[in-house]
């Protein structure tokens, strides 16, 4: 009941909107006339729907406003939004009918010219709110001179990554240039989504990453299997590419733990036990600037070490651990980054 008064409450709805689809309302009737009848017959119901017309539209619009039509904001209409607005319309036609041989004194209208106006008024009054939509859209495109700092892909192209991509399109003071979508369902190649491009599935991710100069990936699958993340992890450390995925609330990124890569549930550690271990000890973490290393390397340094050397061959990642864990630019003693490969067995 109380719903139902709020969807009744006028104060709630936009004049405009109201406006706006009486119009458009009332044109769906004259135009579905002239479609049902043509040019030459129609001067003999326009007569009719001339006295008709007010309270034609007053009943849908009273119907509309009974299914909450008008709770929705136009510049985010969907699909849902659309079908209700559908069943509001298709619940007016018999009121429509019945108001109709109410009035028999104003004259008869063709049964089929109520099917017709249903199908027009839904087509217009959908029409003006995907506009607004579209309108809200433009308007939520980065300004001119707007900087970005990035480029970003998204991996999966169901309905998670449909929504990072939506709510990403629609900040406009997001940071990253989005560039597609990757997605393993070849049926989805080259086509588009929310305007964005599916650029390929996971055959070709390393290429279409480096051609395209991409330098975030985000991983909407909410249990993407191990062996895929692996293979994210070292495709991403290759390009020098940061990877996110989803959190426990679909509209949260955050980096791509190790827990992320194990095929079974993280168990407890004994801390004290391992605060024991690495406590005044010299400890080296290779491939410290990985997404794995990096974390090793947090974890190892709250544990106070001796020394916590940190090795990897990227200069860039390599840097960015260093700076993080180092307290000072000049202190080598308890944190020394090492730029070293792996493969380079006398440096190492």
């Amino acid at each position: 009941m109380r719903s139902l008064l709020e969807r009744l409450d006028l104060r709630r709805i936009s004049p405009l909107h109201l406006s706006l689809d009486a119009l458009l309302l009332a044109a769906s009737l004259y135009v579905s006339l002239w479609l049902r009848l043509g040019s030459n017959s129609i001067e003999d119901h326009i007569h009719t729907l001339n006295q008709l017309a007010v309270g034609f539209v007053i009943l849908q619009l009273l119907v509309m406003i009974g299914f909450g039509v008008y709770q929705s904001l136009w510049r985010y209409v969907s699909s849902f939004d659309a079908t209700r607005l559908a069943m509001a319309i298709g619940v007016s036609i018999p009121l429509l009918i019945s108001l109709t041989y109410g009035f028999k004194d104003f004259g008869y209208m063709p049964r089929s010219f109520f099917v017709i106006d249903a199908m027009v008024s839904i087509s217009l009054l959908m029409m003006a709110r995907l506009i607004r939509r579209r309108i809200f859209e433009w308007q939520m495109q980065p300004k001119k001179g707007h900087i970005t700092l990035g480029k970003l892909v998204i991996y999966g192209a169901g309905q998670t990554g449909r929504l990072i991509a939506q709510r990403m399109l629609s900040d406009p003071e997001r940071d990253k240039d989005l560039l597609g979508f990757l997605d393993d369902n070849r049926e989805l190649r080259d086509r588009k989504i929310n305007g964005l491009p599916v650029l390929g599935d996971r055959t070709e991710m390393e290429n279409i990453l480096a051609r395209s100069e991409c330098t975030d990936l985000v991983m909407t699958i909410s249990s993407p299997p191990t062996e895929l993340m692996r293979e994210l992890v070292m495709t991403c450390r290759k390009l020098n590419i940061r990877l996110q995925r989803i959190g426990v609330h679909d509209s949260e990124l955050r980096p791509v733990e190790l827990k992320d890569l194990l095929n079974r549930s993280s168990s407890q550690i004994d801390m004290p036990l391992l605060q024991g271990l690495i406590q005044g000890k010299v400890v080296l973490v290779t491939g410290a600037g990985g997404s794995i290393g990096s974390e090793l390397a947090r974890q190892i340094h709250r544990f106070h070490p001796a020394k916590l050397l940190l090795l990897d061959h990227s200069e860039y990642n390599l840097f960015e651990i260093d700076r993080e864990l180092r307290p000072k630019s000049q202190d080598f003693s308890s944190v020394i980054p090492l730029l070293i490969d792996i493969k380079d067995t006398d440096s190492v």
